[in-house]
């Protein structure tokens, strides 16, 4: 995300004041997404003899637009068409849950997995497996009798392959940067019958990341540091530019010591990390063991760092900046604080992306 993604969004008729209902087309035909995400979705007419009290029309008196039979082009570059609002859903990873109650949609999840944690209501769900495929339980799934199924992209392959057969809809979501994080929002708006809340929403999180974008270019030149996001150890991985974790780096007026490549988490050796020596590393706690405090002090060569002599190693929860959620833009405002504390102030503790945990963004 840029310069040109904020503008193009403006000029598209998005406002401050306000958001206009064609937001979501406007941002699911963006070009500039970085990663696959959710093609333009191609609407169905439905029959010009069809009951007035189906779905579709249930959609527009209560002021969503999306008609029913819909038809959508998910990140497997798969079609799914969906009869009807779909009243009883299940989320295969945590990312979709999330985005599932942040839109309105928590009351028509019926299942989830064991990592689904966020928000505290997701708990309260049915289980059907891990997240891996392997994990997941395709009879639990099929009990709960879902109208859709919500997956990620090619990592459940072989669930989607299974329930394909079954016939029962899946939507696959690939998104991984803040582009595809807000088309993925409006589609699942239109697909559960949530169009004007997830608008809202999207239009707020836009805000909120323009704020910090705004905020960084004021930040004078002699003040710029450098920044590593640790993706892994063993082989060393950093977050490269197309990545949302690097993204968050731009965004923050940072510069990313592994911005010139195209990988997503390029691999580096310990050598290129002491040459290109970041002022601040920045990682999740899931990585805890390995880089946190004097673990880091102790491991080869991390000694020799600047972030790690000047103790400018920041871990994030892991829950928060390992999921491309509207959370990430919490994420985004902490890591512009631990990056320019002089800058940014200390973000609230209570997330505001959560409206469906009693919290307005």
């Amino acid at each position: 995300m840029n310069d040109s993604m904020i503008t193009r969004m403006r000029q598209s008729g998005f406002a401050a004041a306000g958001y206009r209902m064609v937001l979501a087309a406007t941002l699911l035909a963006l070009s500039g997404c970085r990663q696959s995400v959710p093609a333009p979705v191609q609407q169905s007419e439905r029959p010009a003899t069809a009951a007035k009290d189906t779905a579709g029309d249930s959609a527009s008196a209560s002021g969503n637009t999306t008609r029913f039979p819909y038809a959508v082009t998910d990140g497997l570059g798969r079609t799914v068409t969906l009869a009807r609002i779909p009243q009883r859903i299940v989320s295969l990873s945590p990312k979709n849950t999330e985005m599932l109650y942040a839109v309105g949609a928590g009351d028509q999840v019926v299942g989830t997995t064991t990592y689904c944690n966020y928000p505290p209501a997701a708990a309260a769900t049915e289980k059907v497996g891990g997240f891996s495929a392997k994990s997941l339980s395709l009879e639990r799934i099929v009990s709960l009798k879902p109208d859709v199924v919500m997956s990620v992209g090619d990592l459940h392959v072989p669930i989607i392959q299974e329930l394909d057969r079954l016939q029962i809809p899946v939507i696959a979501f690939s998104a991984d940067s803040f582009e595809g994080l807000f088309a993925d929002l409006q589609l699942l708006g239109r697909v559960t019958g949530h169009e004007a809340a997830a608008s809202a929403l999207v239009s707020q999180l836009i805000e909120r990341v323009e704020r910090v974008q705004q905020a960084a270019r004021k930040i004078p030149e002699n003040e710029r540091v450098t920044a590593f996001y640790y993706v892994w150890g063993e082989p060393l991985s950093g977050a490269g530019p197309t990545s949302y974790f690097g993204e968050m780096i731009e965004l923050s007026g940072a510069v990313n010591v592994v911005e010139d490549t195209s990988t997503r988490f390029p691999r580096l050796t310990m050598e290129v990390l002491l040459a290109k020596n970041p002022d601040v590393i920045i990682s999740s706690t899931n990585h805890s063991d390995l880089i946190s405090g004097e673990n880091s002090e102790s491991r080869p060569g991390w000694s020799g760092l600047k972030a790690v002599q000047s103790k400018r190693v920041h871990l994030m929860d892991g829950n928060l900046i390992s999921r491309c959620t509207p959370r990430t833009v919490d994420a985004l405002e902490l890591m512009a604080h631990l990056l320019y504390p002089a800058h940014f102030t200390v973000p609230k503790a209570e997330s505001m992306s959560d409206p469906a945990n009693g919290h307005q963004p």
